[in-house]
């Protein structure tokens, strides 16, 4: 069970809610919402792995984060979440799911990597030049190709979403200003900032 059927959304007016659903695996269908106008609250979904699906939407714009009651659940670095522990204001309870998610202490860890636990970003791509005006290359040490290039400003709204070609991105119509880019590489997420003039 999962939310596919929700794609279509970009945002919602009011909370987002998931609770008690003992076969709900997966928070996909909600990829395309960039922001609510209230809390986020994850529980007793004991089928459920990861927040993958809540990546896009604005930090700024969630309320409160609960986050219990998830006896699978040991994924929760989603980019907004991570941007909601460094910034949020409101109440933050993260408790009784598995094991890298039981607490705030340990989400907030795996934040510092996202999805890439001992690995040395720097090591696995590189972006030139940064800083940047109107146009990115991005290249693996390794030569892997990249899946997919997605950009987040720093409240973790994603603005841009692109495949590159020959390793290149159009940057012109980002405003100066620090982004977050974070580049897809065989179902890897690396993240690596990027200051544009």
């Amino acid at each position: 069970m999962n939310l596919s059927g929700l794609s279509i959304l970009t945002s919602i007016a009011g909370d987002i809610w998931i609770s008690g659903n003992p076969s709900f695996d997966s928070l996909s269908g909600l990829d395309n919402v960039t922001s609510i106008e209230g809390f986020i609250k994850i529980d007793s979904n004991d089928a459920l792995i990861s927040l993958t699906g809540l990546d896009s939407i604005d930090a700024g714009s969630i309320s409160d984060l609960y986050i219990t009651d998830n006896s699978s659940l040991s994924t929760c670095e989603a980019l907004s979440v991570c941007y909601y522990l460094s910034s949020g204001s409101g109440t933050i309870e993260i408790h009784d799911n598995a094991i890298g998610c039981n607490s705030q202490e340990e989400v907030e860890a795996a934040c510092v990597w996202i999805g890439v636990p001992d690995m040395d970003v720097e090591s696995m791509f590189t972006i030139f030049p940064n800083p940047a005006k109107s146009e990115i290359n991005i290249s693996t040490d390794d030569g892997k190709e990249i899946d997919e290039v997605s950009i987040y400003t720093l409240t973790g709204q994603r603005i841009m979403k692109d495949r590159p070609v020959n390793g290149n991105i159009d940057i012109s119509g980002l405003q100066p200003g620090m982004y977050i880019v974070e580049v897809t590489i065989e179902n890897i997420r690396l993240r690596e900032k990027l200051m544009v003039r």
